[in-house]
């Protein structure tokens, strides 16, 4: 019997194995061909590859221009074009450092596998990139693979990012989350018009990794999308995740607008100036200003993102999640969700630690992280910029994490650093969402990525980082051919684990169940308050329960409970402006009791 078993299981994954392409799809010869849309007809591109064809049609508007008198305003309708429009190459990357960006971005590309069919109905999936709100471009993803793996229509689109994205007057002038706007414009352009490349308009699925996860999330709560999509898949980002809230976004603005001589006694004096300004000369002076006010005190978190705008959002994330009644947890609860993370999420935070190098010229943050890093800084900035008016919560996140280590033992203190930082921006903010989501008519399900692979995106990799880094996953989502350099090889157990998740994707944007239509029992059960099951995704996948049990108790239960009990005000990271009797209060608390790990 054991042996009818191991057959099996070898040839399951021999034949996903035959499916795998090993060739980027950018890099196989290709033919144009034309196809008529309500919009008008569009030049596209026929590429044959080792599992069949595919047709790519790059660079399709779905907003005019931002420019000029749009700068800083909600993405318009784009004007209709005449002839054929030509979607054979890729458009702008978003205002960003680099090459090839401009203000004139604001298109899609659609990947659409083995024919072009408007009876074909196929689901599609809708990729929301990273990179924290500043930088990232839907062209670094080619959706071919996926597409043809299952058999399912990828759109990839592009949004304003950083100050063109994200700038916010604190009033009419310019309500902040514009690079939001740009993703539901794109994502009304699927629903509207994905049947004319064969995609199934009732079966939408968004998915996005870190920004584009807090994306996806942010998007699922915003009731302005219901009937727009059906299905979200989260990967290590959350609605909730405090690293991209901007916590010091208002800093960043006002030091450009000084820069710029645009300070003036009116926001709407200082918006029609920045409108004023060239592209490069924005965009040079926004770096400028992020660097300085990100390196002026210790932080881990991002000095930019989405905020509170009284127009998409009027409250506090974690406050919506709280209230099961309101018209934007209805819609989330009736999408089906899934969501997770990696097991070394916390990669990030050697960038955080590097920024501030000069201030730890003893520290050697490639080998370690000691106890005083944690107890003297990380807690403290924690429980300022999260917890303002909460300064004693720094004690109980000590004891936590810090009191029963070893002096001595810095590679313990080192997992638990790093531990603290995936808490607090990945893993409890991703917990809370789940918990949340269920209850409703929606599927809820839980991953774990777990698996240490050849390449990742996020170098340099410190030493001790053990398991998945940041955005190790999405090689696996997307192919590995399309995403591994050439000179990484591809060797038969990545390309299972690849096939494997992109069958899971793929079951869940056709069926809302990653293991398909007619799984019993279920290889990934649904996650629920009490089994909250999920998914450990790696060489041989396995099913777990209660995933960093103690852990998100604390965050989501002791933490939650002491806020509402002691804080006049739960901060989410939105508002930095604190007392400096807060700032005292928070800081000194860990330090005086903390001495023996200066």
């Amino acid at each position: 019997m054991r042996g009818v078993q191991c057959f099996c299981v070898v040839t399951i994954i021999w034949l996903h194995l035959r499916s795998v392409a090993s060739t980027p799809t950018r890099q196989l010869p290709s033919t144009t061909t034309t196809w008529d849309t309500k919009l008008g007809q569009v030049l596209g591109l026929n590429i044959t590859s080792e599992n069949g064809n595919i047709f790519q049609f790059r660079k399709i508007p779905f907003a005019k221009s931002p420019e000029g008198d749009l700068r800083f305003r909600k993405p318009e309708l784009p004007n209709p074009w005449n002839g054929t429009l030509d979607c054979t190459a890729y458009g702008h990357s978003c205002m960003q450092r680099g090459t090839n960006v401009s203000e004139d971005c604001l298109y899609l590309n659609v990947y659409v596998p083995n024919s072009l069919d408007v009876s074909a109905k196929r689901a599609v999936m809708v990729w929301i990139h990273g990179g924290s709100f500043i930088s990232g471009t839907g062209a670094d993803y080619d959706g071919s693979t996926l597409a043809l793996h299952g058999d399912v229509v990828v759109v990839t689109i592009n949004y304003r990012l950083n100050i063109f994205g994200f700038y916010d007057a604190g009033d009419d002038a310019a309500h902040g989350n514009n690079g939001l706007w740009d993703q539901m414009l794109a994502l009304r352009w699927v629903k509207n018009n994905i049947a004319d490349y064969g995609g199934d308009p009732s079966r939408i699925t968004i998915f996005g990794e870190s920004a584009g996860g807090v994306s996806v999330g942010l998007q699922a709560i915003i009731s302005k999308n219901k009937g727009v999509f059906q299905r979200v898949i989260a990967e290590s980002g959350a609605s909730v995740g405090p690293r991209d809230s901007g916590v010091e976004a208002k800093k960043v603005f006002a030091k450009v607008a000084d820069d710029l001589g645009c300070s003036a006694d009116s926001t709407a004096a200082t918006v029609t100036c920045l409108r004023r300004k060239g592209t490069k000369q924005l965009l040079g002076t926004f770096y400028k200003s992020i660097d300085v006010v990100q390196s002026s005190s210790f932080t881990i978190l991002s000095a930019l993102g989405p905020t509170i705008d009284g127009e998409l959002f009027t409250k506090e994330f974690d406050a919506i999640l709280a209230d099961p009644d309101s018209d934007a947890m209805a819609f989330f609860r009736g999408v089906d969700f899934l969501s997770g993370f990696n097991t070394a999420d916390a990669g990030l935070f050697y960038f955080d630690l590097l920024r501030h190098q000069k201030e730890f010229p003893s520290d050697n943050f490639t080998l370690g992280i000691t106890a005083n890093i944690s107890a003297n800084h990380v807690i403290p900035t924690i429980a300022l910029q999260l917890y303002g008016s909460c300064g004693d919560i720094s004690k109980s996140i000590f004891d936590k994490y810090i009191k029963d280590i070893p002096k001595d033992d810095i590679q313990g203190q080192t997992a638990s650093a790093a531990n603290l930082y995936a808490d607090v921006n990945y893993y409890s903010p991703a917990v809370r969402s789940l918990d949340g989501h269920t209850g409703g008519s929606g599927r809820t399900y839980q991953y774990l990525f777990s698996h240490l692979p050849r390449w990742g995106p996020v170098n340099p990799r410190p030493l001790w980082i053990q398991g998945a880094n940041h955005a190790d996953e999405v090689a696996f989502v997307f192919g590995l051919n399309e995403l591994y350099p050439s000179n990484v090889p591809q060797e038969d157990d990545e390309l299972a684990i690849s096939s494997r998740v992109m069958t899971y994707w793929t079951n869940f944007a056709k069926f809302g169940n990653p293991n398909g239509n007619d799984v019993d029992p279920p290889a990934w059960p649904q996650y629920t308050l009490r089994s909250k099951a999920f998914l450990n995704i790696s060489t041989t996948d396995t099913v777990g329960h209660a995933l960093y049990a103690d852990r998100m108790e604390f965050w989501n239960n002791v933490v939650t409970n002491h806020v509402t009990k002691w804080c006049d005000k739960h901060m989410n990271g939105v508002d930095s402006n604190v007392s400096l009797g807060k700032v005292i209060s928070a800081v000194v608390t860990i330090p005086l009791v903390l001495c023996k790990y200066r």
